[in-house]
């Protein structure tokens, strides 16, 4: 569900989604290097730092780790697909 609702974001906001005129290849790219190859575990301690980064008031880039987080929230739905697949299978 999770994966569909990402996709149909990118429908509904075609100025974000790959290709659009907001859309920026180099900060979807670092943002998605960020969460590559993490396992769930890692993700989520990747979201809860991330959060408590955002909330400290320090200077950060907040729409790249706005971003960032979205991709933690995708990758880890990825995640447990595969997880489940691998079970089943």
């Amino acid at each position: 569900m999770v994966v569909c609702q990402h996709n149909l974001e990118q429908f509904r906001d075609p100025d974000h989604a790959e290709g659009g005129r907001l859309f920026d290849p180099e900060v979807d790219q670092a943002a998605g290097q960020v969460v590559s190859g993490l396992n769930l575990k890692r993700l989520e301690e990747l979201e809860r730092k991330t959060h408590a980064m955002l909330r400290s008031g320090q200077p950060v880039d907040g729409e790249f780790w706005d971003l960032v987080l979205k991709k933690i929230h995708v990758e880890k739905a990825i995640v447990g697909i595969e997880a489940r697949q691998y079970v089943v299978c």
